[in-house]
């Protein structure tokens, strides 16, 4: 059984660097076959079946896998102070850095939905995150809250699919500055 195990995670892990290596290669997710990523991955098309049921379902996956990083970045480093603030949206700026060539082709290749649905997943994640350092004592405070939730996951998915002249430096210095005035307990040195 834990052989069965293994062997299944390590044929993800092929299919998912097979497909990464391709669109690397410049090859359009579009034009990437089951049968070419199998080729690639040195996994046989049963295997591919075992785990997905189409190529979006792949791409999906990695994106998951992304976003569970960010998410385990914001519950390692959190957002309590300036200093982890600072911290986490350096994290950040890494992680797009060594995934950027992925993202960006999958970005390239998937529809607009697949933008939004990657600015939605950051807004929820930032918004639980945000109400867990600054607990909101209203409605009010809460859709500030969100607001920036929001405005922060909006310009980072312009900047992995860079349709925006922000850089991720620029970005993470607005995007703590505006943490700071919203934390009651930050006073500018």
């Amino acid at each position: 059984m834990r052989n069965e195990y293994s062997n299944a995670k390590r044929s993800k892990e092929q299919l998912r660097q097979g497909l990464m290596d391709l669109l690397e290669d410049g090859v359009p997710f579009n034009r990437i076959t089951i049968t070419k990523l199998c080729e690639t991955s040195g996994v046989n098309r049963g295997t591919f079946y075992n785990h997905y049921r189409n190529m979006k379902d792949l791409a999906m996956a990695i994106a998951k896998e992304y976003f569970g990083r960010l998410e385990k970045a914001c519950e390692e480093i959190g957002f309590e102070t300036h200093e982890l603030r600072v911290r986490f949206f350096e994290t950040v700026s890494e992680a797009i850095e060594s995934n950027k060539k992925v993202t960006l082709a999958l970005s390239q290749s998937m529809p607009e939905n697949f933008r939004l649905g990657l600015e939605d997943t950051i807004t929820k994640i930032n918004l639980r995150h945000f109400e867990d350092a600054f607990y909101p004592e209203n409605e009010e405070q809460r859709t500030e809250l969100k607001i920036v939730a929001s405005g922060i996951a909006c310009i980072y998915a312009r900047i992995i699919f860079r349709k925006d002249s922000l850089s991720r430096e620029e970005a993470a210095k607005a995007s703590v500055a505006l943490l700071d005035r919203l934390d009651p307990n930050y006073s500018q040195r």
